[in-house]
């Protein structure tokens, strides 16, 4: 009898996204990372040993990612469950925002939209509020 790997779906379909080249793809692949959570953001967001922790999936064969990179598109995809407007936004938007607390987040976002901010003009915002 085989065992079964519970994560043999989520590296299959992150294989199928390739590379993260744009916002798109990074949705994808925090859209599946958090289903391995199933769907619970505060259980993704949670330090500390887990079962199924982003760790997991990075260390298995054929994971195209990083830990980081799944990472940073879990957090990216928590973003837009925040601020939809994000994905109006480059990836380059929505890195800059990252490590930010939720409220500045949400705030830049929607400006950055509204106003048509460039990631220029973004990063100075974004430095502005990190002081």
């Amino acid at each position: 009898m085989r065992h079964h790997d519970p994560f043999e779906h989520v590296i299959d379909e992150l294989q199928r996204v390739g590379s993260i080249s744009d916002l798109p793809s990074a949705l994808e692949v925090g859209r599946l990372v958090l289903g391995v959570y199933g769907g619970d953001v505060a259980l993704s967001s949670r330090r500390g040993p887990k079962r199924r922790s982003v760790e997991a999936i990075a260390l298995r064969s054929g994971c195209p990612f990083s830990v980081t990179t799944l990472r940073r598109c879990l957090a990216i995809f928590r973003i837009t469950m925040r601020a939809p407007e994000l994905e109006k936004l480059t990836l380059r938007h929505a890195y800059l925002v990252l490590g930010l607390p939720a409220e500045k987040q949400r705030e830049l976002v929607t400006r950055a939209v509204a106003e048509s901010w460039s990631t220029a003009h973004l990063a100075i915002q974004v430095a502005l509020r990190r002081q």
